[in-house]
């Protein structure tokens, strides 16, 4: 029978339970100089720890440019050859015209997440309040203008209800 003070939450395969007690000192040096990353900033209320969701930024706007150069005079073309044959029916057009819309609606997303997401996401530990506080950007493919379903979330979690995973 197990002893109910050994159970441990089940985890996927792969997941190691390799990390100390909660009070047992660290077996790393104390300072951040063992740390891959250094802290952003620490205190004796809390402990900020930077994140980047993006390791390389521009690709999407160089290449959503490019597509844009690229297919809007072929679009341009298509629409005024469409729209001044009279022996050509509206069918081409519409197909092409949601052709178009869809491409641009695709691609702008990825030029707006590109130019607005901030470079730094961090997340902070607060010590005096058990709380960790990451702070999201959030964006919605769907309402891709609209100001109140993009930019940086804050959210907020108890301090007990985190599983440390790495």
């Amino acid at each position: 029978m197990k002893n109910a003070d050994n159970h441990l939450p089940r985890h996927a395969p792969g997941w190691k339970y390799d990390l100390p007690d909660p009070n047992s000192p660290s077996s790393l040096d104390k300072s951040t100089s063992a740390m891959r990353t250094p802290p952003s900033y620490t205190c004796s209320e809390y402990l900020e720890l930077s994140r980047s969701t993006f390791a390389i930024r521009g690709i999407f706007w160089i290449g959503g440019g490019l597509t844009l150069l690229i297919t809007a005079p072929w679009i341009y073309l298509f629409f005024h050859i469409s729209l001044t044959l009279a022996t050509i029916s509206m069918w081409p057009s519409l197909i092409g015209l949601i052709i178009f819309v869809a491409v641009y609606w695709t691609l702008i997303p990825f030029l707006r997440i590109d130019l607005e997401l901030p470079r730094n996401e961090p997340i902070r530990f607060n010590r005096l309040r058990r709380k960790v506080y990451f702070y999201q950007y959030r964006y919605d493919r769907i309402r891709i203008f609209s100001r109140s379903r993009w930019g940086v979330k804050p959210v907020a979690y108890d301090w007990d209800d985190l599983i440390a995973e790495a």
